[in-house]
This record gives structure tokens, C-alpha cells and sequence, in this order.
């Protein structure tokens, strides 16, 4: 628990040090490491060495769904990586496929507090999309990937149908090996990924976008607390 409640913190800490100027841009892949290493280890503690299969099946689908959205537009729409995520294959940064894993493993843990079976599926596709809806703005403003064009604060409304279709494969595997409850803490890599970014958006100006993370990350904070009596403490 203590692992993942830290790892969790220190990412969401240093994506505010970055953003704040007090942390080097290109810093960003060392501090999703933070991310990925809390959900790989909370996977690992609930589903042992499948955890590793999980890794590998969500990374192969994320590269290929990048590799075809950055050279054609579909699914997401057009866009290019920027040069603060290096090195590339294919277009596509070397991090992006591990973090499509630890994004959305993240949100499917954090469904997995409040519901069961195939709602906690949807759901946490759900999560993976209002987190994308939440960041992606200020994640392009920065530089690190450049739309051609957009309706949502410069993201074009495809890219979170491309999302909720790539999440919703990816937690659609998860659900066939992790079926199990979950604590409250298992939300603390959503909640960090979700309130990350909150301060970043909101001095852009990026108003809907910082409520949105503000919003659930409050939600899954409050409500698998509420329920807590109803799951075990530790698994």
C-alpha cells in the first residue's frame, strides 16, 4: 500500500514541479516512470506475473494504435510528438506504450473501488477518457504533442473516441485477469494522474479541463471511502 500511496504522490508532485518551472521539461518521461512503476507493482501485488502479460499486451496495442494515429490521423485525428519525448519509433515515443498501461490500469483500479465485473470495465475506460479529457489540453499546450486542430481546447472531439475505443480493449483485459475488489488506496494512481494536472490547467486558462480532473479526482477520493466497509483494507 505505502509503495504505491508514495509513488503515486511523487509523480503527481513532480508534474507540478515541471509545469512550475522549478523541474526540466524533459524530465517528464523520468517522472511517469513514477506512474508506471506504482501500477506495476500494485498489478504485480494483485495478479503476480500476469501483471507483466498486462504490461505487454497494453503496450503492444498502444504502440500500434499510436504508430497508426500519428502517420494517418485515425483514430485520434492528426497530431505529432514534440521533441521533449525521445527517443521515437515509428513517430511514437518509447514511453507512450507503457504509459497507455499505466493510464489505463490506473483507471480500471480505480473503477474497481466502487464497482464489479463488466460496469468496473466501462468504467474505468470511462476514468481513462475524462483523465485524457483533463490533460491532454495542457499536455499539448506544453509541447509535447501538437494537434493540427481541435474543437476542445485545441483536441479534436476524435481523439477522445479514440481513446474510449483503445481503453475500453485495454480494460476488457484486465478485467479477464484481475477480477478482484479493491481497496480505497488503489485509487491513488488515478487520483495522482487526475490531480496532476489540475494546476497546470487552471493557469492556462483551461478551465473545463481542471474541473474535470478536480471532479474525479474528488470522486474517487470521497466515494471508495464510503464503501470501504464493503472491501478489504489490503490485498
Amino acid at each position: 500500500m505505502y509503495v504505491v500511496l508514495a509513488l503515486s504522490l511523487l509523480y503527481a508532485v513532480t508534474q507540478w514541479l515541471i509545469y512550475m518551472g522549478l523541474l526540466p521539461p524533459p524530465l517528464h518521461a523520468a517522472s511517469s516512470a513514477l506512474l508506471i512503476a506504482a501500477c506495476l507493482y500494485a498489478a504485480a501485488r494483485r495478479i503476480g506475473a500476469r501483471s507483466l502479460l498486462a504490461l505487454a499486451s497494453a503496450g503492444a496495442v498502444g504502440f500500434a494504435v499510436e504508430a497508426i494515429g500519428v502517420n494517418t490521423g485515425v483514430p485520434f485525428g492528426h497530431y505529432t510528438y514534440g521533441e521533449m519525448l525521445r527517443p521515437k519509433i515509428m513517430g511514437v515515443p518509447a514511453v507512450i506504450p507503457v504509459l497507455w498501461f499505466a493510464v489505463t490500469y490506473a483507471s480500471y483500479l480505480a473503477a474497481l473501488t466502487i464497482a464489479r465485473g463488466r460496469a468496473a470495465i466501462l468504467l474505468g475506460a470511462a476514468n481513462a477518457v475524462l483523465w485524457n479529457m483533463s490533460a491532454d489540453p495542457a499536455l499539448s499546450s506544453a509541447g509535447l504533442w501538437i494537434w493540427e486542430s481541435g474543437e476542445f481546447y485545441g483536441v479534436p472531439y476524435t481523439n477522445f473516441l479514440g481513446w474510449a475505443l483503445t481503453a475500453l480493449a485495454m480494460t476488457t483485459l484486465y478485467g479477464r485477469m484481475d477480477r478482484g475488489p479493491a481497496a480505497p488506496w488503489h485509487a491513488a494512481p488515478y487520483v495522482a494522474l487526475s490531480i496532476a494536472y489540475v494546476p497546470p490547467s487552471l493557469s492556462m486558462g483551461l478551465h473545463v479541463p481542471g474541473a474535470i480532473g478536480a471532479a474525479v479526482s474528488a470522486l474517487y477520493v470521497a466515494a471508495p471511502l464510503s464503501l470501504s466497509r464493503r472491501v478489504p483494507t489490503e490485498r
